[in-house]
């Protein structure tokens, strides 16, 4: 025998076992397909009262009669209700309405838990040839045509003694449609204990709203507001959760942003408690230090009824020049979290000039190949020009006080002299094609890198 012979031979005794096995199995269930449920059309009404719309779909051209079993399957498997009854089912598609209240229920379930079990059902035929045994179980959320959702929104923080409006809306969970006249159960609690609590009704466009009269002691932290609607038996509830803005405020001024060594400066802080009113009472604590952080003054005040306290710091006539930094903050207590403050003084000698400079350029902008002619004029405060003065002009970058040194410090560049004429001025020529070849440069690695796109 050869072997495609011998394939052959096992081809075809492959396939009369296959077909004999389908046969086989066609003998076996002719009835499977006699009685089934139509899943995607089962529907469950929680109003007015629970009731579950099973659609049998019998194709054998006969009555058929069976029992049934439905249940309701926790997540873990968990049977939380169940009901059964008998059915005779004519050809076609038939509908049977089964009264089930959810009522032996173990607790009290709101429509958005029930959504997350499953609904399982069993049918049974009254005689085995009937038909086969049916089973199936579907997520139950799909299957509410008239379940309901509520939200409620309001601020994440709040002030003492403010208004607190809570909106409220009502709607069904499928289709998105207001549902109007649903009472709501409002309530308010404070730091866990509850303050007050009202009922209101949903208008036609599924919308109430509740306003609350928060409280004024400055101790409150933290707040929850819970809406609760009904429907027949059945309750969803949502809640908000606040804080109190229990940030103070503080500032401190000066008389004058300027000031020479030996003068008094005259601090005054201002400071307002998380109620927005003056915080009275308040331990402010005014320190001022120099630019290396050494502290020269330090004191103690408590802010007056209108939230105010003072305090003067004398200069020393033998004081560094240079600048201050000011720093008041308050004390932490009950009511009222720590805040701080900060401001700047200038210290400096103030020397009266003995004649004024200015300098004007010929022209407001440059392109490239133009140098700008700079024209200085001095003239003494009393009007007469300053003549035959030596000037100079030079490129800065960098120009500060320098606090250890006691000293202005810049970096200086291409340095051009003069002398002033019979009349006080001087035209001073600057090179500047440097500049334009640095500004060139940055033009073309700007384009290149692709951080701008800019135009000559």
């Amino acid at each position: 025998m050869t072997t495609a012979r011998c394939c052959m031979i096992w081809i075809i005794a492959l396939f009369f076992c296959c077909g004999g096995l389908a046969a086989q199995q066609a003998s076996v269930s002719p009835t499977a397909a006699l009685l089934r449920i139509d899943d995607a059309s089962i529907r469950f009404h929680l109003l007015p009262e629970g009731e579950l719309e099973l659609p049998f779909v019998n194709t054998s051209g006969r009555p058929l009669d069976g029992d049934f079993i439905v249940e309701l399957v926790h997540l873990h498997g968990e049977v939380l209700s169940s009901v059964k009854g008998t059915f005779h089912e004519e050809p076609g598609t038939n509908v049977e309405k089964i009264t089930w209240g959810l009522r032996d229920l173990p607790r009290h379930y709101s429509p958005s838990e029930l959504g997350w079990y499953r609904l399982r059902y069993s049918i049974t035929p009254r005689q085995a040839s009937d038909f086969a045994l049916v089973r199936g179980v579907i997520q139950f959320a799909p299957l509410m045509v008239d379940a309901f959702e509520v939200r409620a929104t309001a601020a994440t923080t709040a002030g003492f003694g403010a208004k607190y409006p809570v909106h409220i809306r009502v709607d069904e969970s499928v289709t998105g449609r207001p549902c109007a006249g649903v009472p709501v159960d409002v309530e308010i609690s404070i730091d866990g204990i509850r303050q007050s609590s009202a009922r209101v009704t949903t208008d036609k466009s599924g919308y109430a709203i509740m306003v609350f009269d928060l409280p004024e002691s400055l101790s409150s932290r933290q707040g929850t507001v819970s809406a609760t609607a009904h429907r027949g038996p059945f309750d969803e509830q949502q809640q908000v959760y606040f804080s109190f803005s229990r940030k103070s405020s503080l500032r401190v001024t000066t008389d004058k942003p300027l000031y020479q060594p030996g003068q008094t400066v005259h601090l005054r802080t201002l400071a307002f408690g998380p109620d927005k009113r003056a915080w009275k009472g308040a331990k402010v604590t005014v320190s001022i230090k120099d630019e290396e952080g050494n502290e020269l003054f330090h004191d103690a005040a408590v802010t007056s009824e209108f939230g105010v306290a003072t305090a003067e710091w004398e200069t020393p006539q033998k004081i560094r020049l240079g600048n201050y930094s000011i720093q008041a903050q308050t004390e932490s207590s009950k009511d009222h979290d720590q805040v701080y403050a900060n401001a700047g003084v200038r210290l400096s000698r103030y020397d009266l000039p003995g004649f004024t400079v200015t300098a004007t350029p010929d022209r407001t902008y440059y392109l490239p190949g133009q140098d700008p002619s700079i024209e200085v004029r001095a003239d003494y405060l009393f009007g007469k020009p300053l003549q035959r003065a030596r000037v100079k002009v030079v490129q800065l970058q960098n120009r500060y006080w320098n606090f250890r040194e006691q000293r202005w410090t810049s970096q200086e560049f291409r340095p051009v002299e003069d002398a002033l004429n019979a009349t006080g001025k001087s035209v001073v020529k600057v090179s500047i094609k440097d500049s334009h070849a640095v500004l060139h440069h940055q033009f073309v690695r700007g384009r290149q890198s692709g951080f701008g796109d800019w135009d000559d």
